[in-house]
């Protein structure tokens, strides 16, 4: 497969600087600051939200409770991940600004937006746009509704990779790109990025989303972030591999981890990785990671 677009939907831009949380809430509070719309992927976001939670002693909406503070923001737009469980929720109440999780690729444009004020479930990025279409697991054969692969019709999606027809021909068939991400869509055509198909996780037979056992990892005592991929083993296939970010000032509790993962995943070899760093496009290994794995349950 060629290289994936960014989930942004072929958002480009260029910065003079990266700013830090703080510095970034300044530019925001300017008086003559006129944002309507700010762009960002999930770390951006975590960083403005630690950035509000530190002003005041950690109360919640920051200095004086006005959140970002910016005048004329509408919306933070949010792409390139899925935010973790409760971000939105966490974001919204605390910078006081709707958190609205899209979805597209550089290959098929913008796909899908939530609009400000919309209801939307945890963890979906909104409906498709107008003159839009999708299909799950199979252009015009697909269907409207489940759980899939994701195809993709519309203006918005290339003509081709440039001197790249083989290419081309592995995600274009009669105008429907393949995206080869895997999302369901629900009854009210609302639709949740679910993994990468290429990503999926297939131990002795059955299959395993990464971000399910991602959302399993999450929920354990200091544990900051979470990723999951898949390692060979003689016996299953392959098997999930886990890396963990410990939380600010925690320290991993092996036996706690031991203990509660096989509640909560069907898997049998596991390793957690402690050390990686969370970057703005996903995990960067730390050179003084260690890990520790557990051997096959049943």
């Amino acid at each position: 497969m060629p290289p994936r677009g960014d989930r942004g939907g072929g958002e480009r831009g260029a910065a003079a600087s990266v700013l830090g949380g703080r510095c970034a809430l300044s530019e925001l509070r300017r008086g003559d600051a006129s944002f309507t719309l700010l762009g960002g992927v999930p770390t951006t976001y975590s960083a403005l939200l630690d950035a509000v939670r530190s002003e005041e002693g950690g109360k919640d909406g920051g200095r004086d409770g006005v959140g970002l503070g910016a005048p004329a923001l509408r919306g933070c737009v949010s792409a390139g991940a899925a935010a973790g469980p409760g971000f939105r929720e966490s974001f919204e109440a605390i910078c006081r600004v709707p958190y609205l999780e899209h979805y597209g690729s550089t290959e098929a444009g913008p796909v899908t937006m939530a609009a400000p004020g919309e209801a939307t479930a945890s963890g979906a990025c909104g409906r498709v746009l107008p003159g839009t279409r999708v299909r799950v697991g199979g252009g015009p054969d697909g269907r409207d509704t489940g759980e899939g692969e994701l195809w993709v019709s519309g203006p918005g999606v290339m003509a081709g990779y440039h001197g790249r027809p083989e290419a081309t021909a592995e995600v274009l068939r009669d105008g429907w790109f393949r995206t080869g991400d895997l999302v369901s869509i629900d009854a009210s055509g609302e639709l949740a990025v679910t993994g990468r198909a290429s990503d999926l996780i297939i131990r002795g037979g059955v299959n395993i989303h990464p971000s399910k056992v991602e959302a399993v990892l999450r929920r354990l005592p200091g544990v900051a972030d979470a990723a999951v991929a898949g390692r060979p083993h003689p016996g299953f296939g392959e098997v999930p591999v886990g890396y963990l970010v410990a939380g600010h000032g925690s320290v991993l509790d092996r036996g706690r981890i031991l203990a509660v993962v096989p509640r909560g995943v069907s898997t049998g070899e596991a390793q957690w990785t402690v050390g990686l760093e969370a970057t703005g496009f996903g995990f960067a290994p730390d050179r003084h990671a260690t890990s520790v794995r557990w051997s096959d349950r049943h």
